[in-house]
């Protein structure tokens, strides 16, 4: 067996396992249990402050389900196991944005030699993969929630000397060869996220942001009203922001942050899932100018996503 083949042949054994994983950390009898701890240890300890937000959560999950139809997707894409050292010259940049101690940082399973990983943050992280960079004061400035959504919505400023970038939450953790994933970036827009697994229209995940507490209640109302007043179409589509693939190379890339920025800013309601299919419509493009990296972010063999 020469190189390439135990390669390949490793990277489909990782893939299995890590397919395997997703399954059962998505499992209803693993997500039933683990609420059932969450909520016994909050009693235990009397931390009922713990247990009116696990019950707040239940009830709004209810409501939500009466209005929407829930179908959760579960397809698992298949990705062909090639030799990603074809992309050897291509270097990437993986990176994330963590102020405060909103999540812990999450090591990757796998690096290769022209991957590099980048944590913005306020203050010093330490970490064996993870190059720490400081988020200047000017962007801290605008609060932890907008300093975080401009890291992640300038790749082009942060990495000129790359050719690919993919930010991921503080909550993901890389598990396997995204390289594999630059193909999926070969769109109109140069971005590629995971399509949104329970939803695909931007009125329906408002009302679902307002049911959880996602965000400023009354921002989201005048976000909805206005995209309403301006003709804005349900069911447009709807993607995920906890992970995104952009082609740095594409003039297009920074055209499509840039405006999905300027949408965010403008809205106010900070919830960019919801900036982001205006903000393409109002462009005169539609859905397909995103790429797709898959069915559901939390089911996929490339990333790892742990509740913050």
């Amino acid at each position: 067996m020469d190189g390439k083949e135990e390669f390949i042949m490793l990277t489909s054994a990782l893939d299995k396992s890590n397919i395997e994983c997703a399954k059962l950390l998505n499992s209803r009898e693993y997500l039933l249990g683990k609420r059932l701890i969450a909520f016994w240890k909050a009693i235990k300890t009397a931390n009922f402050k713990e247990v009116v937000k696990i019950l707040k959560k239940k009830f709004a999950q209810a409501k939500i389900k009466e209005i929407h139809f829930f179908d959760k997707k579960n397809d698992i894409p298949q990705f062909d196991l090639i030799d990603t050292s074809v992309l050897i010259e291509k270097k990437i940049a993986v990176y994330t944005c963590i102020t405060g101690n909103y999540d812990p940082l999450n090591e990757p399973v796998i690096k290769y030699p022209n991957v590099d990983f980048f944590v913005y943050s306020e203050k010093q992280r330490e970490s064996e993969n993870w190059i720490y960079r400081q988020i200047p004061q000017n962007v801290m400035r605008m609060g932890n929630v907008l300093a975080n959504r401009y890291i992640k919505f300038h790749p082009k400023e942060l990495f000129p000397n790359y050719d690919y970038a993919v930010y991921v939450d503080g909550n993901v953790k890389v598990v396997a060869d995204i390289r594999r994933l630059v193909k999926c970036t070969q769109v109109l827009s140069g971005i590629a996220m995971f399509d949104h697994c329970l939803r695909d229209c931007l009125y329906d995940e408002a009302e679902a942001c307002s049911q959880y507490g996602k965000g400023n209640r009354q921002y989201i109302a005048k976000q909805v009203k206005n995209y309403m007043s301006r003709k804005f179409p349900p069911h447009f589509g709807l993607k995920e922001a906890t992970v995104i693939f952009s082609d740095l190379n594409n003039s297009n890339s920074p055209k499509f942050f840039e405006k999905w920025w300027e949408e965010l800013c403008e809205s106010k309601s900070m919830r960019d899932q919801l900036a982001l299919p205006y903000s393409i419509w109002s462009a005169g493009f539609d859905m397909s100018s995103i790429g797709s990296l898959g069915d559901n972010v939390y089911l996929n063999q490339f990333f790892r996503v742990y509740s913050h």
